[in-house]
């Protein structure tokens, strides 16, 4: 018997041009819509701004590509 394709725990399709927070390695968080992303969670954002301690812009990014091996969740 062939094995069951494995589903993904991530579903990403339903953020797409939708904004999101992403949450790094090191601590750093970025806001921004969702514009596309890959099997690996490289995700592109536009309008991304980085956000501080408090949760405020402090920093404003424009379009980023997040790597999917530093991106630890995603809201």
């Amino acid at each position: 018997m062939a094995p069951k394709p494995q589903e993904s725990i991530l579903t990403l399709s339903t953020s797409l041009q939708k904004s999101i927070t992403v949450h790094f390695s090191g601590g750093r968080v970025c806001t921004g819509t969702l514009k596309g992303y890959d099997e690996l969670v490289n995700l592109v954002l536009s309008d991304a701004y980085e956000l501080n301690g408090d949760g405020e812009k402090c920093r404003k990014l424009g379009l980023i590509v997040a790597r999917g091996t530093q991106v630890q969740r995603v809201v």
